[in-house]
């Protein structure tokens, strides 16, 4: 494996693990804003299982040392676009620049391909918000998850700018 590598992730042990991985590799900020969450699933392991296995598509990057992040897009019933998610390991910061080229041109395909990509990010995680901005996103009015302050955003594709 190289320095650092993107893969699309299709095999349900593949995801098992990764679930796993997250479990215990959770970025205090991603893990945060999961049990703000947690009164719509019942526990951060559902959400985090739920997050990857309910995804349509799911792309995995990795280190030499292992798991960086893992992020996906699902649809909802009613609404127009993909609601995406992302997930990391304390090694997304030292690999910020690799994963945020890479990242962003994967979800600049997935808003050209949906139209909108849409979810909503604490406001606590900051790191979270300046990879958003930098990803193109559009920031809206805070709102209450739980007890936690979140910003919804949305990533338009090139034919709704």
């Amino acid at each position: 494996m190289g320095r650092y590598e993107i893969k699309k992730i299709t095999k349900q042990k593949r995801k098992e693990q990764l679930v796993m991985t997250l479990l215990r590799e959770l970025r205090a900020p991603d893990l945060r804003e999961l049990a703000a969450a947690v009164h719509l699933s019942g526990s951060v392991e559902r959400e985090v299982y739920d997050s990857v296995f309910l995804s349509e598509e799911c792309f995995a990057a990795y280190d030499r040392t292992g798991l960086v992040a893992i992020w996906g897009h699902r649809a909802v019933a009613g609404t127009p676009g993909r609601l995406i998610w992302c997930l990391g390991t304390e090694r997304v910061a030292r690999n910020r620049y690799a994963f945020a080229l890479e990242s962003r041109r994967i979800l600049s395909d997935w808003a050209n391909r949906f139209g909108v990509l849409y979810n909503a990010v604490g406001a606590f995680n900051v790191d979270a918000l300046r990879w958003l901005k930098f990803c193109g996103a559009v920031f809206h009015r805070e709102i209450m998850v739980g007890s936690e302050r979140f910003v919804p955003f949305t990533i338009e594709g090139e034919g709704r700018r």
